[in-house]
């Protein structure tokens, strides 16, 4: 089944996406983190803060994997950077971190490109609802 992709332009946008069935987000960034891509802001807000702080605190990393509570569960962000080698086997390893509580089965996938989501990884996850967003 073809997924079609959401523009966001905004937090407001952005915020629209996540609900009380979002597992989490895979958010493929152009530069590294520390380049603070628009998302960037989003997802701090979201996070109360962990991104700058992550930034502050830890080395820089190609990879990185965040949890939150929202809507008092866990929500997971997984940021990695699109010249990584191996997305789909960083992608599969996420998903098995990401422990999903009853009714969380949607996963935003966040790109400036889409097709870095076009992997066996998520194709082959069943009983997950990937939702393809462009920004």
């Amino acid at each position: 089944m073809e997924r079609k992709n959401k523009v966001l332009t905004s937090l407001e946008d952005f915020l629209a996406q996540v609900d009380p069935q979002t597992l989490g987000c895979l958010w493929v960034t152009d530069d590294s983190l520390d380049k603070r891509e628009r998302p960037f802001i989003w997802f701090d807000y979201l996070l109360d803060g962990i991104l700058e702080k992550h930034i502050l605190q830890a080395p820089k990393s190609s990879k990185s994997f965040f949890t939150a509570d929202q809507f008092q569960r866990h929500f997971y962000v997984l940021q990695v950077e699109k010249s990584y080698p191996g997305l789909d086997k960083v992608f599969k390893e996420a998903l098995n971190l990401m422990k999903n509580t009853e009714g969380q089965k949607k996963i935003l996938c966040l790109s400036t490109n889409s097709q870095v989501f076009n992997v066996p990884s998520l194709k082959q996850s069943k009983d997950l609802e990937f939702h393809n967003l462009i920004y």
